[in-house]
C-alpha cells in the first residue's frame, strides 16, 4: 500500500532526480503523478510505502530534541567501539570498588560496585541491541531489528529504577547500623571510580545525543558518577568528623537525582513503542494538507 501525502508547496523548478523537494524542503520520495486531478492547489509531496512511515516517525521521535550537525554524528562502528570501551571501564571500576570495600570496610563502596554491575548489564544490552539493529532486513523482518534499540532503552530505564531502589535500601541500612570505616582508604578507591566514570561519560556523550539506546547507557553512567561523588563526599566527611551516617544522607540525594532521569527515558521509549504522535507534529496541519 502506498500513501500519498499532498503538499500545497510548489515543486522546485527544473528538478530531474527521483528525489525532489518543494521550496519548504518537503522531500518527494519516489514521487508519482496521481491519475486525474488531485485536490485543488495540491501536488503529491511524498509517495512512500506505508511501513516506511513508521521508521520515519521513530527517527523523528528520537532526534526531535537534538539539532546537531550531521557531520558530527558517529557511525554504528564508532558507537560500538565506544560502548566496548565504556564496558571495559565499568568492569574495571567494579573490581576496584569490590577490592576497596574489602580493604576499607566501606559498605558504600560495595554498594557502588553493585551499582556498576547493573551498568555493565545495561551496556551489554546496548551493545547487543546496536549490533543486531545493524543487520540487514529480511522478507520476514522488513524493518530489520531496529526496534530492539528502543526496547533496550526501555530496559535501561527499568535498570535505573532498580539501581535507585538499591541505593535507597543501602542508605537505610547504613543509617540503621553504621560501621567503622577507613576514611582515607575509602577516599582513594572512590576517587579512582570517579575518574573512571568521567572517562566513560565522555566516551558515551556523543552517541547519547543521536541514539536513544546510547542515551540510556549514558544516563546509567551518569548515575554511577553521582554514586562516586556521593562516596567521595562521604569518605571525606567520615575522615574529618568520624560520623558514618553522612554516607546514607548523600546516597538519598543520589536517588532523588536518578529517578527523574529514569522516568524521562522510560517515557520517551514507551512513546515510540506505543506509536504516540510526535510533539513536533501538528495533526491539524497534516489534515489540512491531505
Amino acid at each position: 500500500m502506498n500513501v500519498s501525502i499532498f503538499c500545497k508547496h510548489p515543486r522546485v523548478l527544473g528538478a530531474t532526480t527521483s528525489t525532489e523537494y518543494c521550496k519548504f524542503g518537503c522531500e518527494v520520495v519516489g514521487a508519482q503523478t496521481p491519475r486525474g486531478p488531485g485536490p485543488a492547489n495540491r501536488r503529491p509531496c511524498v509517495v512512500i510505502h506505508a511501513r516506511s512511515l513508521l521508521y520515519v516517525r521513530d527517527t523523528a521521535l528520537v532526534s526531535s530534541n537534538h539539532h546537531h550537525d550531521d557531520q558530527a554524528k558517529l557511525s554504528s562502528s564508532q558507537l560500538r567501539h565506544r560502548l566496548v570501551l565504556s564496558l571495559i571501564i565499568a568492569l574495571v571500576v567494579t573490581v576496584v570498588s569490590i577490592v576497596g570495600a574489602i580493604a576499607s570496610g566501606a559498605l558504600a563502596l560495595l554498594a557502588d560496585a553493585g551499582h556498576m554491575l547493573t551498568d555493565v548489564t545495561g551496556l551489554l544490552i546496548s551493545l547487543f541491541a546496536i549490533t543486531l539493529a545493524a543487520r540487514p532486513t529480511t522478507m520476514h523482518r522488513t524493518f530489520g531489528l531496529m526496534r530492539l534499540e528502543i526496547l533496550a532503552a526501555a530496559a535501561n530505564a527499568m535498570l535505573l529504577f532498580i539501581v535507585a531502589a538499591f541505593i535507597g535500601f543501602e542508605a537505610w541500612q547504613r543509617w540503621s547500623t553504621p560501621t567503622a570505616i577507613d576514611g582515607p582508604l575509602m577516599l582513594g578507591f572512590a576517587a579512582v571510580g570517579l575518574i573512571a566514570n568521567l572517562v566513560g561519560m565522555k566516551l558515551l556523550r556523543a552517541g547519547a545525543l543521536q541514539n536513544l539506546n546510547l542515551k540510556g547507557a549514558y544516563l546509567e553512567m551518569f548515575g554511577d558518577l553521582l554514586g562516586s561523588v556521593a562516596v567521595v563526599v562521604a569518605a571525606i566527611g567520615i575522615w574529618i568528623t568520624g560520623w558514618e551516617r553522612i554516607d546514607p544522607l548523600v546516597s538519598v540525594v543520589v536517588v532523588l537525582m536518578i529517578l527523574p532521569r529514569a522516568w524521562l527515558l522510560l517515557r520517551e521509549a514507551l512513546s515510540i513503542l506505543l506509536e504516540t504522535t510526535p510533539k513536533s507534529l501538528n495533526l491539524d496541519e497534516v489534515r489540512e494538507h491531505l
